[in-house]
């Protein structure tokens, strides 16, 4: 059985392509991809709009959205980041049952669920017990390793933030607590000012960046490539950034109930940095972080985030190519 690639965003096809490069060449078949990005491979794109018709192929996905294109086909979803849920408070059933979070309804087109860590593959393997669910790491960190790091001197600050998902109250950003705190950094601190955020958000916000001063970068690539210490508020970047470059300033946000216990994020695995509660405290963080590298005990929560497995990638594609063979 052939195996095809659905990816209708950026940010899933860089999750799936470690994976589809080490699949055996007589396993692949269609890539669909939207318009704009272009893995170089000639001969196996495809219009998403035509993906999910054949239904003797396995589908290789990394969001939701994806595995409900697939009508009757087979889907192996990839987690795309941390395995995030909102599974904390009884008040939050529909942010707990979400389709984009591990352990969500409507994600049984999916016959394997492959996972970074155990917080997430628990709740897809309690939801779906008869899916195959297994911890492979994070190819995506994995691939992100050799990124080259271009450091400046003063150090270059990424600020960034995540999209603001109307789930509950910890789902969204922080973006309206920390404007003003990132358009005093740049006009303060010595060195470039760079920002970032979650690709749903980010084209909004590019011009709010540039009129405080501070240069957009989409790509979080070139975030790793240029930026010496990283501000985020909630996204799976937090980890995937204190895992490869180490200084973190993680900013929280004050209508986040602190007795509410999601996991990962809240609160289990926050403290990879110095934490702050408003914009104003933003400026002296960077600098604690920068000077206290590693930050004490981040290493350990690095580890159930993204706990060390060998060849993430190469194991995520044997899981494949074992559901694929009859």
């Amino acid at each position: 059985m052939l195996v095809d690639v659905v990816a209708s965003k950026r940010h899933y096809a860089d999750h799936l392509r470690p994976v589809w490069d080490r699949l055996p060449d007589a396993l692949r078949g269609v890539v669909y991809l939207p318009p704009g990005v272009d893995w170089g491979v000639e001969g196996v794109h495809g219009r998403l709009r035509d993906a999910g018709r054949d239904p003797n192929r396995l589908v290789l996905v990394a969001g939701h959205p994806d595995l409900a294109r697939l009508k009757f086909r087979r889907g192996v979803l990839i987690e795309h980041g941390a395995g995030q849920s909102y599974a904390g408070s009884s008040r939050d059933r529909s942010a707990a049952r979400h389709p984009s979070h591990p352990g969500g309804r409507a994600r049984d087109r999916a016959v394997a669920f492959l996972h970074p860590n155990s917080y997430a593959a628990a709740r897809d393997a309690a939801a779906y017990p008869r899916a195959r669910v297994e911890v492979v790491g994070s190819p995506r960190l994995a691939a992100l390793q050799t990124v080259p790091h271009e450091p400046t001197s003063p150090p270059t600050v990424c600020v960034s933030v995540h999209w603001g998902a109307p789930l509950c109250r910890e789902s969204g950003n922080a973006w309206g607590v920390y404007r003003d705190a990132f358009a005093l950094l740049a006009e303060r601190w010595e060195g470039p000012v760079i920002g970032h955020a979650h690709p749903r958000v980010f084209r909004s916000l590019a011009p709010h960046y540039r009129r405080m001063g501070i240069e957009p970068v989409e790509s979080f690539t070139d975030v790793l490539r240029r930026a010496s210490v990283y501000c985020v508020d909630n996204s799976s970047s937090l980890w995937e950034w204190a895992a490869l470059r180490g200084p973190t300033v993680v900013m929280d946000a004050p209508w986040w109930r602190r007795d509410v216990h999601h996991g990962l994020r809240f609160w289990d695995c926050a403290d990879v940095g110095p934490r702050i509660g408003e914009g104003i405290g933003l400026l002296g963080a960077v600098g604690q972080a920068l000077e206290c590298d590693p930050w004490p005990g981040a290493d350990e929560i690095l580890e159930r985030v993204f706990p060390p497995v060998e060849d993430p990638a190469g194991r995520a594609a044997a899981v494949v190519a074992d559901l694929a063979y009859p």
